[in-house]
């Protein structure tokens, strides 16, 4: 999926286990800004999101919502098995 050479310096990899008909990543989240407090401390990172799908059933799907305040993003995106979706920025659930 990675491959050699890969211009990265940092990269975090969670795998999330969903039950059939349940919500994942809920609440929203976003990790569109570099945000930290007065005293420095990280409250939010800019990240990109990468979300590979792995579906038991051949017929399963997901469903993945991705969108900005302003709306310039406001996507509603329908995923099957080994199916990739990149958020590059905004709200995601």
């Amino acid at each position: 999926m990675i491959p050699p050479g890969f211009k990265c310096s940092r990269l975090v990899v969670v795998e999330v286990y969903t039950p059939s008909g349940n919500w994942s990543s809920y609440p929203p989240h976003k990790h569109d800004q570099h945000v930290v407090d007065a005293q420095g401390k990280l409250l939010e990172a800019d990240l990109e999101e990468v979300y590979f799908y792995k579906i038991n059933h051949p017929q399963g799907f997901a469903y993945q919502r991705i969108y900005t305040p302003d709306k310039t993003v406001d996507e509603l995106i329908l995923v099957h098995d080994n199916d990739l979706v990149l958020s590059p920025k905004g709200t995601t659930r």
